[in-house]
């Protein structure tokens, strides 16, 4: 093999590696809706893919649900500290 293969495979593995990890870390939001209604909820790096998704934004509810946000109905969003789990 090549050098520059050989190469090629180890970052395309790190990458992967990283994605993976990364995956696995919560990022605290606030959101706030039109009617008044207000949720905490996390996203995790790999959820970049869902971001926009047909007029929605993804998040996951504290249990862990997938919940779709429409973008219509949000004022806004910002970002919180985790929640304390309590221990």
């Amino acid at each position: 093999m090549s050098t520059s293969l050989i190469l090629f495979l180890a970052i395309l593995a790190l990458v992967i590696l990283a994605i993976i990890i990364g995956g696995r870390k919560k990022r605290w939001y606030r959101v706030y809706m039109v009617n008044n209604y207000t949720f905490l909820c996390y996203r995790t790096t790999n959820d970049f893919w869902w971001r926009d998704s047909q007029g929605l934004i993804g998040f996951h509810s504290p249990d862990g649900k997938r919940i779709g946000v429409s973008k219509h109905n949000l004022i806004k969003i910002e970002e919180n500290d985790a929640p304390n789990s309590g221990k």
